[in-house]
């Protein structure tokens, strides 16, 4: 009697780590645009404080690099938060007891406004730069 119990237990825990895993699994891709997310940002910053402190000389291309990686890192972040909403959307129960909007929301929005901001700015020095 006791082993059937036990069976039964250990089935259920099982099935009940798979949901688990599968939950899990799915924001692996939220997770993995982030990481990116994070390491272009740190690269651009990275890139930008060089180009400002002229170790890294300025011209049309180092200028379209950063605006390239400024881009790149909105648009990633973009993906990542709008896919991550959509999943919260979709499995409120599972996630949250009730989602709603926050400043960080609010606040990773104005993060990628920035981020496009800033691909604005590099186009107008390489504007200004090449004509002189």
């Amino acid at each position: 009697m006791g082993s059937k119990v036990l069976m039964r237990m250990r089935r259920e825990n099982s099935h009940s780590s798979k949901e688990e895993v599968t939950k899990v699994g799915s924001l692996e891709v939220v997770r993995i645009l982030m990481i990116m997310v994070l390491s272009f940002s740190f690269f651009l910053n990275l890139f930008l404080g060089l180009e400002f402190t002229y170790m890294i000389p300025r011209n049309k291309y180092v200028t379209l690099f950063a605006a390239f990686l400024g881009f790149l890192s909105g648009a990633l972040m973009l993906c990542a938060i709008l896919l991550y909403r959509q999943k919260l959307e979709k499995g409120k129960s599972v996630y949250f007891s009730s989602y709603k909007e926050s400043w960080v929301t609010a606040t990773s929005y104005l993060n990628v406004f920035f981020l496009f901001a800033s691909v604005q700015v590099s186009h107008q020095q390489l504007l200004l730069s090449e004509h002189p």
